[in-house]
């Protein structure tokens, strides 16, 4: 296992406040905490730990779970500029950035610039943050390399994702508006 903080990426998908069963669920499986980390193809020295991170994962599954079998598996780092597997196109916020999902059973730490804990109601999809993130190889129904979520630090904040938008920008135009509601105006059809 190989434990790494990566440099500043985007934070979708994110799912810090109470753990969650994946739309893939099956029987038996716990919920999780999980995040998409969009990792910008320029940042890369997070890109070569990663590599490195899951190749290290793989050799100890060769010993520790595979048997000393060395079988083909997939990088869970996927190119958000090609389809997915499935074939469907990732959305536009992934053009340009290595894309990868990480989870974990019990709750990730969440700190802010300044590595003070915070309300994971005060982060968002689409913030900007580093992810500390351990490899590690499994065995389930097939073999493989992942990278549980160990915890996310906070940067500065982002525009939502998802088709949100911030509430500071939908009411920005109002913020200084004084004109009270009226009650006495007639307003008919109301």
């Amino acid at each position: 296992m190989t434990n790494i903080t990566t440099g500043v990426v985007r934070f979708s998908y994110l799912t810090v406040d109470q753990p969650r069963l994946g739309p893939n669920a099956k029987e038996g499986d716990k919920p999780k905490y999980s995040v998409m980390l969009l990792i910008p193809k320029s940042d890369k020295e997070t890109r070569a730990a990663l590599k490195a991170a899951e190749k290290e994962a793989y050799e100890e599954g060769v010993t520790s779970k595979w048997n000393g079998k060395r079988p083909q598996v997939e990088s869970i780092i996927h190119d958000g500029d090609k389809p997915k597997k499935s074939g469907d196109s990732y959305g536009p916020e992934c053009e340009g950035h290595w894309v990868m999902n990480v989870s974990a059973v019990r709750r990730p730490f969440l700190v802010d610039r300044d590595v003070r804990p915070m309300d994971p109601k005060d982060i968002k999809s689409g913030d900007y943050g580093r992810a500390n993130i351990t490899s590690f190889p499994y065995t389930r129904l097939s073999n493989g390399v992942t990278f549980g979520l160990e915890g996310l630090q906070f940067v500065r904040s982002g525009d939502p994702l998802g088709g949100g938008i911030a509430p500071e920008k939908a009411f920005d135009v109002y913020a200084d508006d004084d004109d009270e509601f009226d009650e006495d105006d007639d307003d008919e059809g109301l």
